[in-house]
């Protein structure tokens, strides 16, 4: 009896670790949960925040220097398409030259092995 006293014992209190760990990796989950929760918040605020400042700012201005600003958005995006197009214009020319030139080292080959 004394025996099986003692494993009764030794069996509750590895139950009670056990609850005890998952409680406190509950509490650490929620903690973390929490904090990812504030951190979120925080960050949509401030967020916010700036494009309501932005929002004010913009509102602010005249409105010829807004449409100064678009304009000069409008050239900018319509510039980085150009020279976009330019890069791949040259890429595609590298790549002619270079059949080019490939078929030319083929063609000479071919004559000096007729005449060889």
């Amino acid at each position: 009896a004394h025996v099986a006293v003692h494993r009764i014992l030794r069996e509750a209190k590895a139950i009670a670790v056990h609850e005890h760990e998952k409680e406190v990796a509950a509490e650490a989950a929620a903690r973390n949960a929490a904090a990812t929760f504030s951190e979120r918040l925080l960050r949509e605020s401030a967020t916010q925040a700036v494009e309501d400042a932005m929002r004010e700012w913009k509102a602010s201005l005249p409105p010829a220097e807004v449409t100064r600003m678009r304009a000069e958005r409008l050239a900018t995006m319509r510039a980085s398409a150009a020279w976009g197009h330019c890069a791949a214009l040259v890429q595609r020319l590298s790549s002619e030259v270079a059949s080019a030139l490939t078929a030319e080292e083929a063609l000479v080959e071919a004559t000096r092995e007729r005449r060889g």
